[in-house]
């Protein structure tokens, strides 16, 4: 048992979170509901999550059969015919709590042609605005 709580947890063989039929037993544990969190916001979360959890999330790492082992940021790009490309980067502090404890960083960028302009790269909180 662990004292992580999975949002959505699948077996070999189900369908679930977007996958034909998994290939491996896992769990995801969503850090916040806020869909619309800047990335800024996304990575700070996520730092304080690993560094909150970090001997919980060693044990994990080290149970047999894990062998994927991930924290993901996810942003929408609102996109437009003026662009041709972009780039982003991982905070350096996030990065390195990741490979403490094992996990492989990625980040999932959506890109959207109906979004309203905002952009969710962008790195100020409304609050800051």
């Amino acid at each position: 048992t662990s004292t992580l709580i999975p949002s959505l947890k699948w077996n070999v063989g189900q369908k679930s979170h977007g996958m034909r039929q998994a290939k491996t037993d896992g769990f995801i544990i969503y850090l916040a509901e806020d869909k619309s969190l800047n990335y800024q916001n996304q990575q700070d979360l996520a730092l304080e999550f690993v560094r909150e959890n970090e001997k919980e999330l060693l044990r994990c790492r080290s149970f047999p059969g894990v062998d994927y082992f991930l924290l993901s940021l996810h942003f929408v790009l609102p996109l437009n015919d003026s662009m041709f490309g972009f780039a982003t980067n991982m905070n350096q502090n996030l990065l390195s709590a990741c490979v403490s404890v094992g996990l492989e960083p990625s980040i999932f960028v959506q890109f959207d042609r109906e979004t309203d302009g905002t952009n969710l790269l962008d790195i100020h909180s409304e609050d800051t605005k």
